[in-house]
């Protein structure tokens, strides 16, 4: 099971394994942090069975091959924390949104490594240039190592916005008054599959996602931030404090796993990834094609 950093976003997965739910299902699971691309790449070669991640075009160019290695199978948050999204330095700001003027040249960030259209945190960025006409390469972008540097970055003045999520927005804290934050993060947060594990190990693969299933109802339905036994599990995940978990934000997760919100946003990352022109495909994607749902339903309709 890979992930690409421990996030509030990810937290049907992470106290999955905190609180012992895979154990539960007799699966002995290991979890890895790897970059989302790399992760994507390791999912498809069978080197790994899921990956935790958003949308990204390394994964829709491996979606749009012919019997594709991957599949999304379901949602992970259903919404990112509210704090979440594109933090833009006030002189680049007019009226709540990207001055098109005054940004055009100056550099961005889209989270850790992200250098660019083609990464998950990419999409806040794209629907802020959305609302005000502004075109992809208008901007450069700044391929800067960690969430936390973004955010120091900012601070410094050395990129005029940036993606921040998690601790990340913490850090932005005591300086917030200068920055402005022009788009929450879209939920994308999924579950990616290798397709071939979903077809050879249907009762592994349910029995997983009932776990994930189970985490949710559990763990993280309501104010679940004020049941103190979660808070500090997520702040010991998180390595933060129970004080910057709660300033964060509450992520939402479906106690059910519908996929509905990432489904409606799937066409708008692809046709971001078109105009930045880094897929390697030229038909167009559909939900159906990308998405394998079965084990989600086998857990639902009770079958393994």
């Amino acid at each position: 099971m890979l992930y690409s950093a421990p996030a509030q976003s990810f937290m049907s997965v992470l106290l999955a394994d905190h609180f012992k739910e895979f154990d539960k299902e007799n699966l002995d699971v290991e979890l890895q942090i790897v970059p989302t691309t790399d992760g994507s790449v390791l999912t498809a070669q069978g080197k790994a069975q899921v990956q935790l991640s958003g949308f990204n075009a390394a994964a829709f160019n491996l979606l749009a091959r012919d019997n594709s290695p991957l599949k999304y199978t379901t949602t992970a948050a259903q919404e990112q924390p509210p704090s979440e999204g594109l933090y833009v330095n006030n002189d680049f700001v007019k009226d709540g949104n990207i001055d098109p003027v005054k940004i055009r040249g100056q550099q961005v960030s889209f989270g850790p490594g992200a250098g660019s259209f083609g990464s998950p945190g990419a999409g806040s960025f794209y629907l802020a240039a959305k609302k005000v006409g502004l075109p992809l390469d208008s901007v450069v972008l700044a391929n800067i190592p960690g969430s936390i540097d973004v955010a120091n970055a900012l601070i410094r003045g050395q990129i005029a916005g940036g993606s921040l999520f998690g601790a990340a927005v913490n850090v932005l804290q005591p300086e917030k008054s200068r920055f402005t934050l022009v788009q929450q993060s879209p939920p994308i947060a999924l579950f990616l599959s290798n397709s071939q594990w979903l077809k050879d190990e249907p009762e592994a693969a349910a029995a997983f996602f009932r776990a994930i299933m189970r985490t949710n109802r559990t763990y993280l339905q309501g104010d679940y931030l004020a049941d103190k036994t979660v808070l500090d599990a997520q702040a010991q995940i998180l390595g933060s404090t129970p004080e910057n978990v709660i300033q964060s934000g509450l992520a939402k997760y479906s106690a059910d796993l519908d996929a509905a919100n990432q489904k409606q946003l799937f066409p708008v990352y692809q046709n971001m990834f078109r105009e930045a022109k880094v897929l390697s495909y030229d038909k167009t994607l559909t939900v159906d094609d990308i998405f394998d749902e079965s084990p989600v339903a086998a857990v639902r309709d009770g079958k393994y």
